[in-house]
């Protein structure tokens, strides 16, 4: 048994603490490694997804009066 359960879901205001803990973290540090910076990018990648799909949602509803 592990410390997440299948059900647990990452939120954006999640990824989002997590990014700025990152930037705090390289900042002060000055020590980000390539593997480091990728790990960024995926995580403001996952942060455009969601906002994306929350918008093609809105949209949807808005369309189809719901």
């Amino acid at each position: 048994m592990g410390i997440f359960s299948r059900d647990d879901k990452l939120t954006a205001n999640d990824l989002k603490n997590i990014l700025l803990w990152y930037e705090r973290m390289i900042s002060s540090s000055n020590e980000g490694t390539i593997s480091d910076n990728r790990t960024r990018i995926k995580i403001q990648a996952m942060l455009i997804y969601n906002e994306e799909s929350d918008e093609e949602l809105s949209n949807h509803r808005k369309k189809w009066g719901r």
